[in-house]
């Protein structure tokens, strides 16, 4: 028995979902055709870079979340974005947890796009919420949560089978905080 595609089976999309994602939850309140005008320049500013739709089935990078962020969510949306672990490629997990919790849990509107990888793929997803014992999700593929007990920082080993990387973690939040 087959089952159905889902979105990331044949499009790597998951970057772009994010940052919609990401913004909507912080943004002023847009319509369904707003937010498809914002999919649309981003993928029409990533065509324009490369020539090509390549990153429609092999997904975005780092850079290119960056670009997305800073060419259309930041402008576009009154958001601000700012990545705390930029120049760290091995941050200690409770640091990672830590500073999450204490952004989500500031008075203003926020959320936090993660990278997360497995041994099989990589993910842009978004950090709605936090607690002791796992991250809650606004995701485009569906997922809910992570437990805490499952992410690394280091090295995916069978115990800790999710990567999660403080270089590819952004903090956005409104310009202007809405009462």
């Amino acid at each position: 028995m087959i089952t159905p595609y889902q979105q990331g089976n044949l499009d790597g999309l998951c970057g772009a979902y994010a940052t919609i994602n990401a913004a909507r939850l912080i943004s002023k309140k847009l319509s369904i055709e707003e937010w498809q005008v914002v999919l649309l320049k981003i993928l029409r500013q990533q065509i324009k870079q490369r020539r090509s739709v390549h990153f429609a089935i092999h997904g975005l990078g780092l850079s290119k979340v960056s670009k997305i962020l800073q060419r259309i969510i930041s402008p576009e949306l009154d958001i601000i974005y700012s990545r705390p672990f930029r120049r760290r490629v091995k941050v200690p997990l409770p640091e990672l947890w830590d500073s999450i919790d204490d952004f989500l849990n500031a008075e203003n509107r926020r959320s936090v796009i993660i990278g997360i990888e497995t041994k099989d793929y990589g993910h842009w997803t978004v950090v709605e919420s936090i607690s002791d014992k796992r991250l809650n999700l606004f995701d485009s593929g569906g997922r809910k949560f992570i437990n805490r007990n499952n992410l690394t920082t280091t090295e995916i080993i069978p115990q800790k089978p999710i990567l999660i990387s403080g270089t590819s973690t952004f903090f956005l939040e409104r310009k202007f905080s809405q009462k």
